[in-house]
């Protein structure tokens, strides 16, 4: 049985947190092989080695044989103020992930979990989700459903798109600007076909319209999950047809527990063991709910 963990101003032991970053937000590093920082590391971009980034034609094994891609850490210059607040507070796991598809790295943090909490039945955990980590802890909960709700406490998510994200049509469709920077630098690049295999950037999708909340206007004129509709080359048909099944994985799902979708400036005020001041979170609502259709 673990011991204890003291927290200023607090009694009891600390709330366990797992961290879970956005799409970008982890350093990515090739351990074997050719070793190197992949991801952030603005020198392959330079050389043209753009493709060290690449996904197998099923998305969940480096395209490159020399490569072996692993997640190393949550990036800090974006998170670092949230990773350093949380680490004095709680006792902090961080869950970096890569651009598999998400089912995929929602198996492995169903691993961690189980393997953090090393056989303790009681051992629980707080998992904290910015933008797509938000969406990995989602799909945790719905494929591992009866182990997750033993082992999370409660899920926090800020800047998640359960709606899907509209700008992820335009990466798909145009690219974006750190992509046109990276053929600038080196046409040997070829950006926009990193992105178009990218099996995580088509979850971010938004979900077919009768999986859409009413009221918002659906932010596309045609089929999303057609590859022929979009007239761009390159968009994939298995990875649409993929994430359709995930879009309905996502919304069938309904785990029981304790669940909060909020702002970064919020995330305090919904960790039960601290006692947030107005002055640090500023006036921000928190809003609770169970994941339901109506936040898909």
């Amino acid at each position: 049985m673990r011991a204890a963990k003291p927290v200023r101003g607090v009694t009891g032991p600390r709330e366990v947190v797992v961290l879970l970053p956005g799409i970008m937000g982890s350093l990515l590093s090739s351990i074997r092989g050719v070793a190197t920082l992949l991801w952030i590391n603005p020198v392959i971009f330079l050389k043209g080695q753009c493709g060290y980034l690449a996904l197998s034609q099923d998305g969940t094994a480096d395209a490159d044989p020399t490569i072996e891609a692993v997640p190393m850490a949550v990036e800090k210059l974006i998170y670092l103020r949230l990773s350093l607040a949380l680490r004095r507070e709680t006792a902090l796991y961080e869950f970096p992930y890569d651009w598999r598809p998400i089912e995929y790295n929602a198996d492995i943090l169903a691993d961690c979990i189980e393997r953090w909490a090393a056989g303790d039945p009681t051992y629980q955990f707080t998992l904290v989700g910015h933008s797509m980590g938000g969406l990995v802890a989602r799909a945790y909960l719905a494929r591992h459903a009866a182990a997750a709700e033993q082992r999370v406490k409660r899920v926090i998510t800020f800047g998640t798109p359960y709606f899907g994200a509209a700008n992820a049509i335009e990466n798909m469709a145009l690219g974006n600007k750190m992509m046109a920077i990276a053929a600038r630098l080196n046409a040997a690049n070829a950006p926009q076909d990193l992105l178009s295999n990218m099996p995580s950037l088509y979850q971010l999708l938004p979900g077919p319209p009768d999986l859409f909340p009413a009221g918002p206007e659906y932010p596309a004129n045609w089929d999303l999950y057609d590859a022929g509709a979009w007239e761009v080359a390159g968009i994939r048909q298995d990875y649409l047809d993929a994430d359709l099944q995930f879009q309905h994985l996502l919304a069938s799902a309904d785990p029981q527990m304790e669940t909060h979708h909020t702002g970064i400036n919020c995330v305090f005020r919904v960790l039960s063991h601290w006692s947030c001041h107005p002055e640090r979170v500023g006036p921000v609502k928190c809003v609770a709910a169970r994941f339901q259709r109506s936040m898909s």
